[in-house]
């Protein structure tokens, strides 16, 4: 019995350097989960084969298929195309900014040199509005 259990497990390690390790969780993955339980049975047990197992079987995200990969694909170049978009409107809101600016403050400026000229004007005929005296 334990000659037959080395002996499928020498299989296995085999047959797991013989593929890829993608291959291994996506196309074999029904294959080498089998060959897991069979491990189990024949009593391979430990940290080592807890570890393996984990390795081998605990890859929900390669359980995508071609389709929901062309989505995910498609959604990425549309978010890219969005992104584009945005930045580009950005820096068109961004130079529209600067240009605002820079006509707010020098309509400032006007209304600071307009007020300081109506507030000497003012102050001078305030100055010559009194009696007038000789």
């Amino acid at each position: 019995m334990r000659r037959q259990a080395y002996e499928y497990f020498a299989t296995f390690l085999k047959f797991l350097r013989s593929h890829s390790t993608l291959d291994l969780m996506t196309s074999s993955k029904s294959s080498v989960s089998n060959d897991l339980d069979v491990l189990k049975m024949y009593g391979f047990r430990g940290e080592w084969f807890d570890r393996l197992v984990l390795r081998l079987n605990h890859h929900s995200s390669l359980d995508i298929s071609d389709k929901e990969m062309q989505n995910l694909t498609q959604d990425e170049d549309d978010y890219y195309r969005r992104i584009v978009a945005l930045d580009e409107e950005y820096a068109a809101l961004t130079r529209k900014l600067y240009e605002n600016r820079s006509k707010h403050l020098a309509e400032r400026e006007a209304v600071e040199y307009v007020s300081n000229k109506k507030n000497k004007i003012m102050d001078e005929r305030a100055r010559l509005n009194v009696p007038f005296i000789i």
